[in-house]
């Protein structure tokens, strides 16, 4: 009895800790400030030129 209740806590509650920690993870994703995006991009574009 009691190993049905754990396989409905891990089918119910698992995709939804799941989902809750994602959303949490997306929620606190930091976006780059115009100065890093630029010192990103300078840099992508020193790499491409040492391949050449």
């Amino acid at each position: 009895m009691f190993i049905d209740y754990l396989w409905l806590f891990a089918v119910a509650a698992g995709p939804l800790i799941l989902g809750i920690a994602l959303g949490f993870a997306l929620a606190r994703r930091r976006y780059l400030s115009p100065g890093e995006q630029a010192m990103r991009d300078r840099a992508t574009r020193e790499l491409y030129e040492e391949k050449r």
